[in-house]
C-alpha cells in the first residue's frame, strides 16, 4: 500500500531542509516495518471481517508470538554473549554464533512443542505433524 508508505518513507529518510528526519537506511528500514505492519493489518481485519473471526486474537497473536521468539533469542545472547573472548577472532565468533544459534534453535523448538498455539497448531496437529516427518526419515534410511 504505496500510500502509507511513501510519506512515512519521505517523512524518515529526508533531510532536514525538508521537514524529515534524515535518518538514511534506518529509516527506510523503519518504514518498511511501519507500512508492512500497517498494510498487513488492514487486509488482516477486512479478511477476518469476511470469515467471521475474531480480529483481537490475531492481533494479540502478533504481539505475543513475536516477544516470546525476541525473549528467547535476548536470552540466547546474553547466555553466549560472555564467550566471545576476543572481540577480532573470527573462528571463535563464528563458533559462538553456530553454537549461540543451535542452542536457539533447540529453545523455539520446546516452546512450539509445549505451545502449539504459538505457531497457530493444535497439540493433536503437532504430535501428527512430528509422527509423519520422523516416519518420513526412518523410510528414508
Amino acid at each position: 500500500m504505496p500510500f502509507i508508505n511513501m510519506p512515512l518513507f519521505l517523512f524518515l529518510v529526508s533531510p532536514e531542509k525538508y521537514h524529515g528526519l534524515n535518518l538514511g537506511a534506518v529509516g527506510y528500514a523503519i518504514s518498511s516495518v511501519i507500512g508492512q505492519f500497517i498494510s498487513i493489518n488492514i487486509l488482516l481485519f477486512f479478511n477476518m471481517r469476511f470469515v467471521g473471526l475474531s480480529y483481537k486474537f490475531f492481533l494479540y497473536h502478533q504481539f505475543y508470538s513475536i516477544g516470546v521468539f525476541f525473549l528467547l533469542a535476548r536470552f540466547v545472547f546474553r547466555l553466549f554473549d560472555n564467550l566471545v573472548v576476543f572481540q577480532h577472532d573470527f573462528i571463535n565468533n563464528v563458533f559462538v554464533f553456530g553454537i549461540s544459534g543451535i542452542v536457539y534453535l533447540f529453545l523455539v523448538g520446546m516452546v512450539i512443542f509445549l505451545f502449539p498455539k504459538i505457531v497457530g497448531l493444535k497439540r493433536s496437529e503437532l504430535k501428527r505433524t512430528i509422527h509423519s516427518v520422523l516416519i518420513k526419515f526412518t523410510k528414508e534410511q
